[in-house]
């Protein structure tokens, strides 16, 4: 089976439902354990299947019941790839989508016409729940949060995609204790969750995707607002172990910014972000300043303290919501980027473990 799925398929989800065109590709299309046409079938007992249907196609479920699709990676479309496509399922697909194989489907069971018998379709991969929102904040803390954390890490390393990241030991640990801090203190996961088996299955879906890393640094700030700055609230306030995970993600964030080639000195571009332009000179600032010493004119050592105005300067104008009231983010950041800028990628991170 292709590392991909074509949308054709029982699993053609993006974001808010269904692909618009999933079930007539489904007839055509069969990759996979389902197809689109079974869906169709399992929701022609309904007292209105009719309307279910053409909402479900259309990407509208959630005008019937609520729906938290685990969102699935979404792989840049490449002529190559389209050829392939194309090649192995049949069908001219002009815009084809191309996905990671994994799926599943959060559903709130309150469905006014009578429930679609998905799950008999994708069994487990389709749960009907109570409430989502606790599932929607895993997709945003957890799995989303996870890719940023090691994006920036792997473009300083010299890897372009997740899974050449992933593949990193030292990165991979750095992934697992991140991983282990917000699902500890940042999410409020529902009870039947098997909060284990899901740390798992976002690490293996991670080290087998071949999402380019510069892909995820578009539009960085926000993603980090969104997905990694939201989890501060909820850290022990002057917790250092707590609170190391993001501020090493920081750290690396901000040797990003600051500069254009990675450790080995390998020229990269900065990836589209609205933010870039002002960001930029702030985390150059910051970098410039994290040094232990320096040489006075008479060539004496004069200790420097850790540059704390810089790295708040920074963090407010990245994220000017957060509080940064009784946390030590700020003071930690602010040792930490020094001890960023004297070590490589994976030295930092071996030390960054030990404190």
């Amino acid at each position: 089976m292709p590392a991909w799925q074509l949308p054709g398929s029982a699993y053609g989800l993006r974001c808010q439902g269904l692909w618009p065109g999933a079930f007539a590709a489904a007839r055509k299309i069969s990759v996979g354990v389902g197809a689109g046409v079974r869906l169709e079938e399992a929701v022609a007992g309904l007292a209105s299947p009719k309307k279910l249907r053409m909402q479900i196609a259309c990407g509208e479920l959630s005008a019937i019941s609520q729906m938290r699709p685990g969102e699935r990676i979404m792989y840049k479309m490449t002529p190559a790839l389209m050829e392939e496509m194309q090649s192995s399922s049949g069908v001219a697909d002009r815009r084809p989508i191309a996905c990671e194989p994994f799926v599943r489907w959060w559903l709130e069971d309150k469905f006014p016409g009578g429930r679609p018998a998905f799950d008999s379709v994708l069994n487990e991969r389709c749960l009907f729940v109570e409430d989502t929102a606790p599932f929607a904040e895993l997709q945003v803390k957890v799995f989303e949060g996870a890719r940023q954390a090691i994006a920036y890490a792997g473009l300083l390393r010299g890897f372009r995609t997740l899974q050449e990241a992933c593949a990193n030991q030292v990165l991979a640990d750095f992934l697992d204790k991140y991983l282990a801090v917000v699902m500890e203190h940042a999410v409020q996961p529902p009870p039947a969750l098997d909060l284990a088996s899901y740390k798992e299955v976002t690490k293996h879906r991670l080290s087998q995707s071949g999402e380019e890393l510069l892909d995820l640094a578009r539009d960085g700030c926000s993603k980090l607002h969104r997905n990694c700055m939201s989890c501060l609230p909820f850290l022990p306030k002057m917790d250092t172990a707590a609170v190391k995970p993001l501020v090493v993600l920081l750290c690396f964030w901000v040797r990003y910014l600051a500069f254009c080639k990675d450790e080995s000195e390998t020229p990269y571009a900065h990836a589209a972000d609205a933010r870039l332009s002002e960001l930029q000179p702030l985390a150059e600032t910051l970098w410039q300043n994290a040094v232990k010493s320096v040489r006075g004119e008479d060539g004496e050592v004069i200790r420097r303290q850790p540059p704390r105005e810089e790295a708040k300067a920074l963090v407010l104008c990245a994220f000017p919501d957060t509080d940064l009231g009784p946390t030590v983010l700020v003071e930690v950041l602010a040792s930490q980027i020094i001890n960023l800028r004297a070590n490589d990628v994976d030295s930092f991170l071996t030390s960054a473990a030990r404190l």
